[in-house]
């Protein structure tokens, strides 16, 4: 197959599986009346690391997420204000990778998907099962964090970050 219609069943992938498109202020979900601003922005900040993102807290009612997966970047700034949690697609590119996307890829519109519905999961679990949730402050998220980011930029491969992250999760 050529370069050429590699480019055209990506086109038609972005276009029909729900690749997203950059946003502004864009609701991302209502915040129940029993949850506050902060244990909102705790929500998505838990959420997001579960899933591999970089979490950078701006605010007290503000992240941003940042992720690099599959030739696609992605970077967000979350807010949580009169009940609602929205986001702004303040640097996202993509650049398509034909084997992957191929291969069945994963879209952007899914991440977002997945990251809502375990946000509203957050919401509804109690106190003290939050408590035990890693956050961003917790020294075994930074560690993942760091290593996937190793990982991520080629310093070390596939198989270092899959050991040492063994390595790091058996600690705790």
């Amino acid at each position: 197959m050529n370069y050429i219609n590699a480019f055209l069943i990506i086109v038609a992938t972005c276009c029909f599986a729900g690749c997203t498109t950059p946003t502004k202020n864009e609701l991302f979900t209502t915040v129940p009346p029993h949850v506050t601003e902060s244990d909102a922005i705790r929500a998505v900040s838990v959420a997001a690391t579960k899933r591999n993102w970089q979490v950078r807290q701006i605010e007290a009612d503000q992240i941003e997420l940042e992720l690099n997966h599959r030739g696609y970047h992605a970077l967000l700034s979350f807010t949580v204000k009169e009940n609602e949690i929205r986001y702004t697609d303040i640097g996202s590119s993509f650049t398509p990778d034909p084997i992957r996307l191929l291969n069945g890829g994963s879209m952007p519109a899914s991440w977002m998907k997945n990251l809502k519905k375990d946000v509203n999961d957050i919401f509804y679990i109690s106190p003290q099962e939050q408590n035990s949730i890693p956050t961003t402050a917790d020294p075994i998220v930074e560690k993942l964090n760091s290593l996937k980011s190793l990982r991520d930029q080629g310093v070390i491969t596939e198989a270092e970050y899959k050991q040492k992250r063994k390595e790091i999760l058996s600690e705790y």
